[in-house]
Parts: C-alpha cells; sequence; structure tokens
C-alpha cells in the first residue's frame, strides 16, 4: 500500500499498524490484560483508522502534496493524543492493581495477635536454616506448607532471616503464589502492565515519524491567502 512516507521502516510499520493482529501486537492484548482492555481496545482502533486516512490521504487527488502532508500532521497530532490518554490509563490502572495487591498481600500475611512467640521461633529457625547448604530447600518446604512461615517471611527484614535481599523477595513472591495466587496474578498483571507504556511511546514515535513528511508540512504555512 502507498503512503506519504515510503520508506522500508514506514511500511513496516503502517502495514503492521492497519490490521487488528498488528495494531494488537503494537499496543497489546486487551483480552489477556481485561484490567486495562479498554485503553488498548481505544488506542488500537484510532491507530487502524488513522492508518487508513493516511492511506487515503497519499492517493487524495484534490490536494497537493504540501496539502497531504499537512493534513497527515493533524492526522498524527491527533493520533497521538489518544495514543498518550491510553498509555496514561494503563499506566494508572497498573499502580492501583500493585498498590490494591500489596495491600491485600499485607493484610493476609499480617502478624497475628497472639503469635508473636511464634513469629519469634520461626524467623530463628529460617535464620538457622539458611547458615546450612540445604536451608533454602528446608524453607521452602516449610513456607508451602505452613502460612505461619510464609507470613513470617512476607513481613520480616531480610537481615532478621539472615537471606540475601533478593533471595528474600524471591521467597516472598513464591509465598504469595502458592498461598495466595489470586493475589500474586495481579502482581504480575499490574507489573507487566507498567511495562506497557514504553511500548506506546515507541508507536507515538513512529506515527510522528512515518504519518507525513514534516518539512513538507511545514510548508502550508507559507501559503499565501488572497
Amino acid at each position: 500500500m502507498t503512503y506519504l512516507v515510503n520508506t522500508e521502516d514506514s511500511q513496516r510499520f503502517l502495514g503492521m499498524a492497519s490490521t487488528e493482529t498488528g495494531s494488537r501486537a503494537l499496543l497489546g492484548d486487551a483480552e489477556a490484560f481485561p484490567a486495562a482492555g479498554v485503553h488498548m481496545t481505544k488506542a488500537q482502533i484510532e491507530l487502524r483508522n488513522a492508518v487508513g486516512k493516511v492511506a487515503a490521504l497519499a492517493n487524495d487527488p484534490t490536494r497537493t502534496p504540501v496539502q497531504q502532508h499537512a493534513a497527515a500532521r493533524e492526522l498524527a497530532n491527533r493520533t497521538i493524543e489518544t495514543l498518550q490518554s491510553s498509555a496514561n490509563g494503563i499506566a494508572r490502572q497498573s499502580e492501583m492493581m500493585i498498590e490494591n495487591a500489596q495491600a491485600r498481600a499485607d493484610s493476609n500475611f499480617a502478624p497475628r495477635p497472639g503469635h508473636d512467640a511464634l513469629n519469634s521461633e520461626i524467623r530463628r529457625w529460617i535464620a538457622e536454616q539458611a547458615k546450612t547448604p540445604e536451608g533454602l530447600t528446608n524453607i521452602r518446604k516449610q513456607m508451602e506448607r505452613s502460612e505461619d512461615v510464609a507470613a513470617v517471611i512476607w513481613h520480616s527484614p531480610d537481615f532478621l532471616l539472615n537471606i540475601n535481599s533478593d533471595v528474600c523477595e524471591t521467597l516472598k513472591y513464591e509465598a504469595l503464589q502458592q498461598h495466595y495466587p489470586d493475589i500474586y496474578s495481579d502482581f504480575v498483571t499490574g507489573h507487566l502492565l507498567r511495562d506497557m507504556p514504553k511500548k506506546y511511546q515507541s508507536v507515538i514515535r513512529n506515527v510522528g515519524r512515518f504519518f507525513f513528511n514534516a518539512a513538507l508540512a511545514e510548508q502550508v504555512s507559507r501559503r499565501v491567502e488572497i
């Protein structure tokens, strides 16, 4: 298909963006992320429609090349505005999911009243196990078996457990996945969504690059009205 900018890169991007499958790959699968699906769907429809209009502009016999590119620039600006709005909506949804999951996990794994002595014993046991070669294996077994052990790992600082901070963080999310898989799933989805706006910024840059030629679009300002 012919567009206003016809480089190999523009053809690849605009061809991909013009299809449902391609726009989904560029802007996220609404079915895979229902929490942010409305933002993704809106962005995909806007992008596909805009690419179709760019192709139509390239074959519009009523406009000069300068007018074609100037119109495409206006179209690009509207498209970018919608894409940015969707990216912002996805970012907000991501933070809400992560914050909500964190609050639910903290609540479910909170120290139970009257269990201070037990928690101290578990903490000491974990710290002793961490010194041994088979310690992490034993800790994981007990963590899966006992929510009390999982809770201590969740709410205890790593230095009290005698465990490296990275390993401790891994154990916490393993515990969450084992005992509260629905909360863990929300954490994972939230973090995946957090990365999505980066993809939108890439698409926004390409819209600005491939919808129109900036030098030609700028010439419309030199038009003389009589």
